[in-house]
């Protein structure tokens, strides 16, 4: 509650002000492994193609108590074409604001924007195809620091995956990354055990010395996994367009090219 206070001057500044220009606002959090409770909730302001950055900036800074929530508060400004025009830039993004996303005002992000597969899928690609170039360059330049590198991949990994169950038409919300490792194994051959000790890892370096773990073994099993992955996305054929509206659970097979 303390955060919807620090950010209500900013939203009542908005409404009152900017109503003739103002499409919606949406509060949005997600952090897949983190729990609720750690989440961030952020602001996602929508504005319609009359809306001036420049006058907004200079009338949000006359009042020091809403400049002050736009500052404490991680807000994203943007306008309506902007938003469509970016769609096959930022799906995955833009689809993990619609899944936790509460309505302030005017209208939600999924009622606005329609995000096609095809641009999920590259995008899942090339997420997973950047992680793979960091995590190698990383391990050669800072290995010492293997755990806070497994860290950094997992998080961005874990991203990829839940998209990767989106994209086959399998409701996300809600749910824990070990829930979306055990969904993706359903479609993709996948060392579960493997990324749940990269979990542990990840949450508890320690374990790297408590355990007596080979971490260099554990960071190539590690990826192989990744390379596998990026290869099966590859192949994959575009079939349909993403309902940002309203998601059902779906099960698809799908077998992995060996």
């Amino acid at each position: 509650m303390a955060k919807l206070d620090k950010q209500q001057p900013l939203i009542n500044f908005l409404v009152n002000k900017y109503s003739y220009a103002l499409l919606g606002i949406v509060k949005h959090k997600s952090d897949l492994l983190h729990s609720d409770d750690k989440s961030i909730s952020n602001l996602l302001i929508i504005m319609k193609d009359n809306f001036e950055f420049k006058k907004f900036y200079k009338e949000i800074q006359e009042d020091k108590n809403v400049f002050k929530a736009l500052q404490q508060t991680d807000t994203l400004i943007i306008t309506q074409k902007e938003l469509k025009d970016s769609c096959d830039i930022f799906p995955i993004e833009y689809l993990e604001m619609i899944d936790s996303e509460e309505l302030v005002y005017g209208k939600k992000l999924s009622e606005i924007i329609t995000i096609d597969n095809k641009n999920l899928r590259l995008q899942i690609e090339s997420n997973l195809r950047r992680n793979i170039i960091l995590i190698k360059k990383s391990f050669i330049y800072d290995k010492k620091n293997i755990a806070q590198i497994i860290e950094a991949s997992l998080n961005n990994f874990m991203v990829s995956l839940k998209n990767l169950l989106r994209y086959h038409d399998i409701s996300v919300k809600e749910m824990s990354g070990r829930d979306v490792l055990i969904k993706t194994a359903d479609i993709i051959e996948l060392d579960i055990q493997l990324f749940f000790l990269l979990i542990r890892i990840a949450n508890n370096p320690k374990l790297i010395k408590i355990d007596k773990l080979n971490i260099e073994d554990v960071f190539y099993l590690y990826l192989n996994q990744l390379e596998n992955i990026v290869a099966f996305v590859d192949k994959l054929e575009v079939v349909n367009k993403v309902n940002t509206k309203k998601q059902t659970t779906t099960k698809k097979n799908a077998s992995t090219n060996k």
